[in-house]
C-alpha cells in the first residue's frame, strides 16, 4: 500500500521572481499558487524582494497591514524589514517583500560566517550575485522569526527556495531552524546555461566537463558555489525536467529527489468571441506595425513568432533567423512576417515607427526595429538579419522585427500585454538548444497558436512522453551538439507545411493545442511538488529530537501600546487684520523687505521688543501682539502712511516681472539658502551666497527659479558648556510663522511628489518662499504618508549620518526635478550649486531615455549642454562620497532605467574602476559644460584636484572656469552706509555700483571726521550687542561671576579699542588656532598699554568635525587665563544677524585659511562694505582684490611643507604686522582723534574693492 504523502502546515515559497517578472519562474508561481491557496489559506506564503522601482512594484502587490499584524509589528521591531501584502494574481496569496539592503554593510561577516560552515565562495561575486544571495540570506531569517511566533513541534513546515538565487536561506535554515524542511527547486543549472551559451558542446561533453574549472573560466565561481551548497544542504531538490536533472546529477553531483516540471493555468485563456476579439485586434495591431516597419501592406501575411530570453544560440534565435533566410530564398506563397520579441537595452520606440504606426501609414525608412537599441552596430540579432538578407526589401516575401521590449502593456508602441500579443500570431517558432522546461511553446499551445520545440527542452520531452501525435501543431525536432542544419531543415519544413492550411485546418489545430494545454493543467502538475514537500517534511523529522520541545513565543512588542486617550488636532486660524494693514501683511510674505532698509526700520519700530523677541521676523511679531495693539497700529496714522509708501514701491517693484516671453529659465539647485536668519535653511558660506544669489537675481529681473528643502530644524544652534564644549540644540521652526505658501494643484490640493525608496514611497510636498521677484521651491518630508524615519529626511541641515545625507542629496536632485515637471516649470539651463544638487542630471537623463527615448549619448550630451556647476569646497574631504552599498541600497533600480550596467552608472561618480565610493562632485562634473570654481586660486586648486578625471590632459587645458563670489550689498551694506552713498551718489548708486573705478570717486570727497563717526556709531552698536549677549550666555555656560564681571567691565571701559574679528566656520583649515601659537606674545600684543587690541570670534563647527570643536573650546579656555579677559571673547550660535554686527562693528576682520583652501571667503566682502579693513591670507577673493594701503595681506606662498612649522611662521608675521603696521595706524590720531591714515585706507577700499563684491556684475 503507498505510504500517505506528508503535507505541510505551513508551506513558504521563495523566488527572486515574487512581485518581480523577470522569466519563467514569475509565470511558474503565479499561475501555481491559487492551487496551494486552496489547499492552505493563510499558511501558504510567498516571500519576494522589495526591490525598489519607479513604480515601487505596486501594480503586483497590495499592502494589507491586517495579516499577522502583531508578528509584523514584532518583525519590524526585531529589525526585519519587511511589507505584507497580497500578491494581485489568481488566489491573492499572502505575500511577504523583503527589503535586504541593510545587510550590504554585513556582507563580508554573513558571506564568511557561510564559507565556514558550508564552504560557499562569495569571494568572486559581484552585484548580481550579492543581492539576491542576501535576499536568501533575509527571507531565511524572516522564516525563522515567523516559526518562533506561529511554530509548534507538531506543525509540518516547508520553505521552497527556487533556483540558486535564494539558496542563500537554505544553509540559514538548515543552520538555524532544524524544524524547517527545505525544498530546493532548481530551473536551470548556471552551469549548463553559461556552458551551453558560450557556444560549447553541452550534452555530448557534459561528463567531460570539470564544474570548478569550468565555473573559474566563465567567472561564475559564486554562483556555481551557491547553487552546488543548496543543493547538497536542501531536505529535498528537484528540477523541471529529466533534461535538467542530468545537468544536477553531472555538476551539482545530486540527483533531485523529485521532478517538478512546470504546468500553466490554461483557465486564463480567453474562450469563444473574446479569444477571436482579442485575436483580430491583436493581429490587426501586428500588421500595422509591419506595415510602418517594412512598407508591407499585405493584408493577409502569414504571422510567425519567437519570444523569450536574448540568448541568441540557447533560445534558437540564430537557427530562426538562418531558417527565415532559406525560406525567403524558396519564395513561399504567402507573405511571411517574422517577429523577434526578447527584450534588450532600449530607449523607448522609434519615433518615424511610432508616428507611422498611429497614423496607419509607412515610417520613411525601412526599419528592423520597434524601438531604439543601445547598442544597434553591435546587436547580434539585427547583425544576423542583415546576414541573411533579411532587409525588408519591398520584392522580399519575408519580413523581419525585432521587438526588443518588456511586452507588459506599457511599451510605448503596441501597448498590449504578452499573452494578446501571442494571441495574433499564426505560428512560433522555439528550436531553443538550451531550453530545461519551455514555457513559451507551452503558453503557445495553451492559446491554441502551433508551435515547434526541440528535443532538448523539458517541454519537448513531456510532449513526447504523452506518445500522441502532435506533429501538425506542437512539432518537436531533433536538437543535439551538432545538428544545426538539420535543424533549420526541419523548420523549414515546418513553416512551410503550415503555410498550406486553410483557415479551417487551422481552427481545428488550435482545438487539438487546448486538448494538450488541458494535461499541462496544474490539475495534473501540483502533485509533483506534494512529493517534493513530503520529501522535506520526511527528512525534517529526522531531526525531531532538536525541535521535539519547540513551543511558540509570546508577542513581547516594546512599542508603546495604543491607549485610549483624547486626539488633539491642530487647527489653523487665519487672523483677519483691519484693511489698513493689509499691505503689511501682504508685503511681510515677500522677503523683499529683508534687503530695504526704510521697511526693515517701519518693521522694526512697531513694537521693538517684539522684534527681537521673535528674531527680526514680521509675521512672528504681529503674533505675539494683541488685539488693542493690532487696532492701535491700524489708526497710527503716520504708520499707516509710512507703511503705503513703501508698499508701493513694493508693488512697483514686483510689478516688472523676470520672467518675460522667450526668457531662458535658469532652475537654481541647492542644499542650503541664506536670506534671513529666521528662516533657517542654511549653514554658512554656501547658504548665504546662495540667498544673495536669488535677491540679486531679483533686482536684476533675472529668470531664475529655485529649489531647495524646508528644515523642519535647520541647522543646529549652538551653546557652550562650562568647559567650552559645543553643545549642539535642533529647536524647530514654527512654519506658521514664516513667510512660506503652500503649492497646490488645479483641484486646490497640496502639490506633492514622490519617489521610490526600499520598500515603500517617499512623499513630499512643495512649499512656495517668494524672494522679491524669484520663486523658491522647498520639499518637506515631514507629512503622514511618510514613515517616520522618511520625515527625518527634512528635518536637520547635513546630518552628520551618511544614509541620511544622501537621502537628502537624492530627494533635493531627483525631488527638484519631478516637482518642476508636476508644476509645468521648464527650465532651460540647470545650475547646480555645488554637488549635493548633482543626482538633478540623473534624474534628468532618466527623463530623456525613459520618456523622450533618447539614447545615452544623446541625452547625456543634451543634460550636459544644459547644465551649469558650482564647486565651492577645495579640500577633497569637503566632497561627499558615498559607500557603493549605500549606492546600492538606493540607486539599484536607476542603471536600468538608463540602460546601463551598475559599473557604468559607478562611472558618473569615481574617477577609475578601483574606487569603492561615489563621488557627487564626480557625477556633476561629469554630467556639466560649464563647471566654475570661486576665484581664481580656486580654479586652480580645482583642476588640480579632479585632473584625474581627464588623463592625458594638462591642469591649464581643463574646461573649468571661475567667477569669484560676490555678495548682496542691500543685504549686507548697513543703513548708515547706504544713506551715505546714496545722498553722495545718487539714488541709482546700487545700479552702477560695480561700473568702474570713476564712479567712486566721490568717496574722496567724504570728510574724514564723517567716516570715523560712521564706524565709531557702528562699533558702539556692536559692542552694545556683544555687551548684551555676554550678559546672558556667561551666566548660562556657569562661568565664574568674576569672570562674567572683569570680561563685561573691561568691554565697556575700552569700546573704542582696535577690535579685530574672526568669525566662521570652525573648520581646522580656517586656522582659527593661529593667534594662540604663542601666547605670550598674543599677551603682549593685546595688553600693549599705548596699542591695546581685541579679538571677538564666533562660529560653528560641525557636529562631527571633534577637531573644529576642540578649537572652539581653546578660544573659550585663553579667554579665561587673566592676562586675555575681555580681550579674547567667543560670542556663541553665529548667525547672519551676529555677522551683520561684526562685519560692521569691528575694525579688522582676520581670515586665516591654509593656502589655497580658501575657496573665496565672502565674509571679509561683507566687511569692506561697512568700512571694515582686511587682515588676510592672500587666498580666495582677497588674492584677486589685494591692494597696498587698502588692507593688509599675508604672502600667497608657503615657505614650509611641514604645515607646523608654517602654522608658526604666519602667527610671527601676524603679531609682527599687528604691532608694527596695524596698531600704530589705527591709534595714530590727529588733534579731534581722527585716525586720519586709517580713514585713508577705508577709502582706499571702498575705491578699489567694492567694484568687485556686488553680485550684480554677475547677471
Amino acid at each position: 500500500m503507498e505510504e500517505k504523502k506528508l503535507m505541510p502546515n505551513f508551506l513558504f515559497e521563495v523566488s527572486w521572481e515574487v512581485c518581480n517578472k523577470v522569466g519563467g519562474i514569475f509565470t511558474v508561481l503565479s499561475t501555481k499558487a491559487y492551487k496551494l491557496v486552496d489547499l492552505l489559506g493563510s499558511q501558504y506564503i510567498l516571500i519576494g524582494p522589495d526591490i525598489v522601482k519607479d513604480a515601487a512594484n505596486g501594480y503586483m502587490f497590495e499592502p494589507d497591514e491586517g495579516l499577522y499584524h502583531k508578528w509584523v509589528l514584532k518583525a519590524r521591531e526585531d529589525g526585519l524589514r519587511i511589507r505584507i501584502g497580497r500578491w494581485k494574481i489568481k488566489g491573492s496569496p499572502i505575500t511577504i517583500l523583503v527589503d535586504f539592503r541593510h545587510l550590504f554593510e554585513q556582507r563580508n561577516k554573513i558571506f564568511t560566517d557561510l564559507w565556514l560552515k558550508y564552504k560557499l565562495d562569495s569571494l568572486y561575486g559581484g552585484w548580481d550575485y550579492i543581492e539576491p544571495a542576501l535576499f536568501g540570506y533575509e527571507a531565511g531569517r524572516v522564516i525563522h522569526h515567523f516559526y518562533e511566533y506561529h511554530i509548534t513541534a507538531q506543525d509540518k513546515i516547508v520553505a521552497n527556495f527556487h533556483e540558486w538565487l535564494t539558496g542563500a536561506g537554505i544553509l540559514y535554515l538548515e543552520d538555524k531552524v532544524p524544524q524547517v524542511g527545505t525544498a530546493f527547486t532548481t530551473h536551470a543549472t548556471i552551469m549548463g546555461r553559461t556552458i551551453a551559451g558560450n557556444g560549447l558542446p553541452l550534452y555530448s561533453e557534459m561528463t567531460n566537463y570539470d564544474p570548478q574549472h569550468m565555473a573559474q573560466k566563465f567567472n561564475i565561481i559564486s554562483k556555481f558555489s551557491m547553487e552546488y551548497c543548496a543543493a547538497r544542504c536542501a531536505d529535498a531538490f528537484s528540477t523541471v525536467s529529466p533534461v535538467t536533472a542530468k545537468e544536477c546529477k553531472y555538476f551539482l553531483d545530486k540527483e533531485p529527489n523529485v521532478i517538478t516540471p512546470n504546468s500553466f493555468d490554461i483557465d486564463l485563456v480567453p474562450q469563444g468571441d473574446e479569444y477571436e476579439k482579442i485575436k483580430a485586434a491583436s493581429r490587426e495591431k501586428i500588421i500595422r506595425l509591419f506595415k510602418a516597419t517594412s512598407g508591407a501592406e499585405d493584408p493577409n501575411p502569414f504571422l510567425i513568432l519567437l519570444s523569450g530570453r536574448y540568448e541568441m544560440r540557447n533560445k534558437g534565435i540564430d537557427l530562426f533567423i538562418k531558417s527565415l533566410g532559406k525560406i525567403k530564398n524558396q519564395n513561399p506563397n504567402r507573405t511571411i512576417y517574422a517577429c523577434i520579441a526578447v527584450p534588450a537595452g532600449i530607449q523607448g520606440p522609434i519615433h518615424d515607427v511610432l508616428d507611422a504606426y498611429n497614423n496607419n501609414s509607412v515610417a520613411i525608412k525601412k526599419y528592423l526595429t520597434s524601438h531604439y537599441l543601445s547598442n544597434e552596430d553591435h546587436d547580434p540579432i539585427t547583425n544576423a538579419f542583415k546576414a541573411e538578407g533579411l532587409i525588408n526589401q519591398d520584392d522580399n516575401p519575408v519580413k523581419v522585427l525585432f521587438i526588443p521590449s518588456y511586452l507588459d502593456g506599457h511599451d510605448g508602441l503596441l501597448n498590449i500585454p504578452y499573452y494578446e500579443f501571442l494571441m495574433g500570431f499564426d505560428l512560433t517558432l522555439f528550436p531553443s538548444y538550451y531550453e530545461p522546461w519551455g514555457y513559451t511553446p507551452m503558453e503557445s499551445t495553451a492559446y491554441g497558436i502551433p508551435t515547434l520545440s526541440t528535443s532538448l527542452s523539458g517541454y519537448g520531452n513531456w510532449v513526447k512522453s504523452l506518445n500522441i501525435d502532435t506533429s501538425q501543431y506542437i512539432r518537436i525536432i531533433e536538437r543535439n551538439d551538432y545538428n544545426d542544419d538539420d535543424a533549420v531543415k526541419n523548420i523549414v519544413s515546418y513553416v512551410f507545411e503550415q503555410l498550406q492550411l486553410s483557415e479551417e485546418q487551422r481552427k481545428s489545430l488550435r482545438d487539438k493545442c487546448w486538448q494538450v494545454a488541458k494535461l499541462a493543467h496544474w490539475n495534473n502538475f501540483i502533485c509533483n511538488y506534494f512529493d517534493l514537500y513530503d520529501s522535506a517534511i520526511r527528512e525534517s523529522e529526522k531531526r525531531l529530537d532538536l525541535y521535539y520541545f519547540k513551543t511558540i513565543k509570546d508577542y513581547v512588542v516594546t512599542s508603546p501600546k495604543e491607549i485610549e486617550i483624547a486626539e488633539w488636532r491642530k487647527v489653523y486660524v487665519k487672523p483677519e487684520y483691519p484693511a489698513s494693514l493689509l499691505p503689511l501683511v501682504d508685503m511681510i510674505q515677500n522677503l523683499w523687505w529683508t534687503w530695504d532698509e526704510e521697511a526693515i526700520e517701519l518693521l522694526k519700530n512697531i513694537n521693538p521688543v517684539y522684534w527681537i523677541k521673535s528674531e527680526n521676523n514680521p509675521i512672528a511679531m504681529l503674533e505675539m501682539m494683541s488685539y488693542e495693539e493690532i487696532i492701535n497700529l491700524s489708526k497710527d496714522q503716520d504708520f499707516i502712511e509710512k507703511l503705503n509708501s513703501i508698499y508701493k514701491r513694493f508693488t512697483d517693484y514686483m510689478s516688472i516681472s523676470p520672467y518675460k516671453e522667450n526668457d531662458k529659465l535658469v532652475a537654481y539647485l541647492c542644499m542650503e539658502y541664506g536670506i534671513h536668519a529666521f528662516l533657517k535653511i542654511y549653514s554658512g558660506g554656501l547658504g548665504i551666497l546662495a540667498g544673495d544669489y536669488l535677491k540679486e537675481a531679483s533686482d536684476s529681473n533675472f529668470p531664475i527659479v529655485a529649489f531647495g528643502l524646508l528644515f523642519r530644524y535647520g541647522y543646529f544652534k549652538q551653546k557652550l558648556s562650562r568647559l567650552g564644549e559645543q553643545i549642539v540644540q535642533y529647536i524647530p521652526q514654527k512654519f506658521t510663522n514664516l513667510p512660506i505658501t503652500a503649492v497646490r494643484n488645479n483641484d486646490g490640493q497640496w502639490l506633492k511628489i514622490h519617489l521610490p525608496l526600499p520598500g515603500r514611497n517617499v512623499y513630499a510636498k512643495i512649499w512656495q518662499v517668494k524672494v522679491g521677484r524669484i520663486a523658491l521651491y522647498l520639499l518637506d518630508t515631514d507629512i503622514e504618508e511618510n514613515l517616520d524615519e522618511d520625515k527625518e529626511i527634512t528635518a536637520r541641515l547635513y546630518d552628520a549620518e551618511w544614509e541620511m545625507r544622501l537621502k537628502q542629496e537624492y530627494l533635493l536632485g531627483f525631488g527638484s526635478i519631478d516637482a518642476m515637471r508636476a508644476m509645468g516649470i521648464k527650465p532651460t539651463v540647470f545650475h547646480l550649486n555645488e554637488g549635493h544638487a548633482a543626482f538633478a542630471n540623473i534624474a534628468r537623463l532618466r527623463y530623456y531615455i525613459k520618456e523622450k527615448h533618447f539614447s545615452m549619448q544623446h541625452a547625456l550630451e543634451l543634460v550636459k549642454k544644459t547644465s551649469i556647476f558650482t564647486t565651492h569646497t577645495p579640500i577633497p574631504a569637503g566632497h561627499d562620497k558615498f559607500s557603493e552599498d549605500l549606492m546600492r541600497t538606493y540607486f539599484a533600480h536607476i542603471p536600468e532605467s538608463l540602460d546601463i550596467t551598475w559599473e557604468e552608472f559607478m562611472d558618473f561618480g569615481r574617477e577609475h574602476r578601483l574606487e569603492t565610493k561615489f563621488s557627487v562632485t564626480h557625477l556633476a562634473i561629469k554630467t556639466s559644460t560649464y563647471v566654475n570654481a570661486v576665484s581664481k586660486i580656486h580654479k586652480r586648486v580645482t583642476c588640480s584636484m579632479f585632473k584625474d578625471l581627464y588623463k592625458g590632459f594638462f591642469e591649464s587645458e581643463l574646461f573649468f572656469d571661475y567667477v569669484t563670489n560676490a555678495v548682496h550689498p542691500k543685504t549686507w551694506m548697513t543703513s548708515d552706509w547706504q544713506k551715505l552713498f546714496l545722498d553722495c551718489a545718487g539714488s541709482d548708486f546700487f545700479e552702477h555700483m560695480h561700473e568702474n573705478h570713476n564712479y567712486w570717486k566721490f568717496i574722496d570727497n567724504l570728510k574724514p571726521a564723517t567716516i570715523w563717526n560712521l564706524k565709531l556709531k557702528q562699533k558702539n552698536e556692536l559692542y552694545d550687542s556683544i555687551i548684551e549677549r555676554l550678559g546672558i550666555e556667561m551666566p548660562q555656560r556657569q562661568e565664574s561671576p568674576t569672570q562674567i564681571i572683569r570680561t563685561l567691565e573691561e568691554l565697556n571701559k575700552t569700546p573704542e579699542i582696535l577690535t579685530f574679528g574672526f568669525a566662521r566656520r570652525f573648520a581646522t583649515y580656517k586656522r582659527a588656532h593661529l593667534l594662540f601659537i604663542n601666547l605670550k606674545r598674543l599677551a603682549d600684543i593685546v595688553n600693549n598699554p599705548h596699542y591695546p587690541v581685541r579679538f571677538i570670534f564666533s562660529g560653528k563647527a560641525h557636529p562631527s568635525d571633534k577637531a573644529g570643536e576642540d578649537l572652539i573650546k581653546r578660544i573659550i579656555e585663553v579667554s579665561r587665563m587673566p592676562e586675555f579677559i575681555g580681550k579674547i571673547i567667543f560670542i556663541e550660535n553665529y548667525d547672519t544677524e551676529l555677522a551683520k554686527l561684526l562685519v560692521k562693528g569691528v575694525d579688522v576682520w582676520l581670515n586665516t585659511p591654509t593656502r589655497p583652501l580658501e575657496a573665496s571667503g565672502t565674509s571679509g566682502m561683507k566687511a569692506v562694505m561697512n568700512g571694515t579693513l582686511n587682515f588676510s591670507v592672500l587666498d580666495g577673493w582677497w588674492a584677486e582684490g589685494y591692494v597696498p594701503g587698502a588692507g593688509w595681506a599675508l604672502r600667497q606662498e608657503n615657505t614650509y611643507d611641514d604645515t607646523k612649522l608654517q602654522d608658526e611662521l604666519d602667527a610671527e608675521i601676524i603679531y609682527s604686522i599687528i604691532e608694527d603696521e596695524i596698531a600704530p595706524t589705527f591709534y595714530d590720531r590727529d588733534n579731534i582723534g581722527i585716525p586720519q591714515k586709517w580713514v585713508e585706507m577705508m577709502k582706499n577700499a571702498y575705491f578699489t574693492l567694492l567694484l568687485i563684491l556686488s553680485l550684480n556684475a554677475c547677471f
